[in-house]
C-alpha cells in the first residue's frame, strides 16, 4: 500500500506499508534549498520517526540524522527516509 504525504516544488515523496500498522517514507529534495516536509499517514497519529540521510556531503550515507513527529526539513539534494518507530 501506498500512502500521500505532503510535497512541495522541487521535492518528491512516496511511502508504502511495510507491514500491518508499519510505514516507511522516501522524500527526496532534488533542489539546493532546505525545504520543510510533512508525514501524515491516516490512522496513525501519535508515532514517531527514525530519519536517514544520504547527501552529497561524504558522511551521510544512510546516516541516522534523529527522530522527528510530523514535521521536519529535508536537506538540500538529498534522499531521506523515515521508518515509523
Amino acid at each position: 500500500a501506498a500512502v500521500g504525504v505532503a510535497v512541495g516544488r522541487a521535492h518528491y515523496a512516496v511511502g508504502f506499508g511495510v507491514a500491518v500498522g508499519s510505514w516507511v517514507v522516501v522524500a527526496i529534495n532534488y533542489s539546493e534549498e532546505v525545504k520543510p516536509f510533512h508525514i501524515e499517514v491516516p490512522g496513525m497519529d501519535g508515532h514517531k520517526w527514525t530519519m536517514y540521510r544520504t547527501s552529497d556531503i561524504a558522511s551521510e550515507n544512510l546516516a541516522k540524522t534523529g527522530t522527528v513527529d510530523r514535521d521536519t526539513r529535508l536537506a538540500p539534494r538529498s534522499v531521506s527516509t523515515f521508518v515509523m518507530k
